[in-house]
């Protein structure tokens, strides 16, 4: 009896510290990184960090790379917080990632309105002939319809879904944002974040350099980059770059 009641205690501290750490920042391994699925039936794990930067370069290290990037609206409440999760790991699975890693931004709260009744008031000074030969009018309309605001609180979330990938470049890279492309003027490019030892790329890529152009094909996005990547071959491969606001051209050898 006993045993049973120190293997029950025992189980119970382990899954109070799974809850813990539930949405925790991701600052370790990811194989080792364990967190209790909200739905069995989704494969992808939604990660919830206030270091995006840090954690997204984590990432990048371990061979992932975001597919998408996006913000993503949801109810600021308890309840709503687990459906976020929920509706995040979903899409997570629609778009083949293994990774949703969010944060929040901002409170995004909009007003809504709701209807209520309340009784219609009578002036008896007032009453007239008119008033009593509509008895029945006045019957079905004895209450007057009224609406109030309704504060619906959200809560605005970056989130990023993260894909596993060998890059063969040896380049992970994320998305251009809006304030890269209000800065160069580039409306397509990938940026390289993290660049893997003794791979093509090492010392040629550097962070921060926006990748434009692989073999004369324009690099719209990090998808795009995916694509591209799966059919190069072994041999040279220039990469057209933006690196301080200068193009230049920039040669690797796949082998």
């Amino acid at each position: 009896m006993r045993k049973k009641i120190l293997k029950s205690a025992f189980a119970l501290m382990i899954l109070t510290t799974l809850n813990l750490n539930a949405y925790g920042n991701i600052y370790i391994s990811i194989p080792s990184f364990k967190k209790p699925k909200i739905s069995p039936f989704t494969k992808a794990q939604a990660l919830k960090t206030d270091e995006f930067e840090t954690s997204t370069k984590q990432l990048l290290e371990e061979g992932y790379i975001p597919i998408k990037s996006q913000t993503f609206n949801g109810r600021d409440d308890f309840r709503g917080y687990e459906n976020v999760v929920a509706a995040l790991e979903k899409r997570g699975d629609n778009l083949g990632a293994q990774i949703v890693l969010f944060t929040n931004e901002k409170p995004t709260g909009q007003i809504g309105y709701y209807n209520f009744s309340t009784p219609f008031v009578q002036n008896t000074s007032m009453q007239s002939n008119f008033e009593s030969t509509n008895n029945n009018f006045n019957s079905a309309n004895n209450s007057l319809t009224q609406t109030a605001p309704k504060y619906n609180a959200q809560r605005e979330y970056i989130v990023s879904y993260f894909y596993k990938f060998h890059s063969i470049t040896g380049v992970y890279p994320i998305d251009l944002s809006d304030l890269d492309k209000s800065i160069t003027g580039q409306l397509e490019g990938i940026k390289a974040k993290y660049i893997s030892k003794n791979s093509p790329s090492t010392d040629v890529i550097l962070e921060d350099d926006i990748i434009l152009k692989i073999d004369n094909i324009v690099v719209r996005d990090v998808s795009n980059f995916v694509d591209i990547s799966n059919y190069l071959k072994n041999g040279k491969v220039e990469l057209e770059i933006l690196r301080k606001g200068q193009k230049l051209v920039k040669e690797i050898l796949l082998k």
